[in-house]
């Protein structure tokens, strides 16, 4: 028996302008800090998700927990 299965999805990139290091970029107060600190949180939570997606070991893919997932 000759079984073939196939897999596709689809990869959305976004460029996040500005998400440098807070020090680095100098945004270390106001409305600056609070962009670049949720930027960053959401990169990090983006990572897991693609790591999620890529080891055949873990089974929930959190993408619900990030706006940006």
């Amino acid at each position: 028996m000759n079984t073939m299965s196939r897999k596709s999805g689809r990869l959305y990139l976004v460029d996040l302008a500005g998400s440098e290091q807070v020090k680095k970029a100098g945004t270390d107060h106001g409305n600056a800090l609070k962009e670049a600190t949720t930027i960053n949180q959401s990169l990090t939570q983006l990572g897991v998700v693609i790591r999620h997606l890529t080891d055949k070991k873990l089974t929930h893919v959190p993408y619900r927990d990030s706006k940006l997932t």
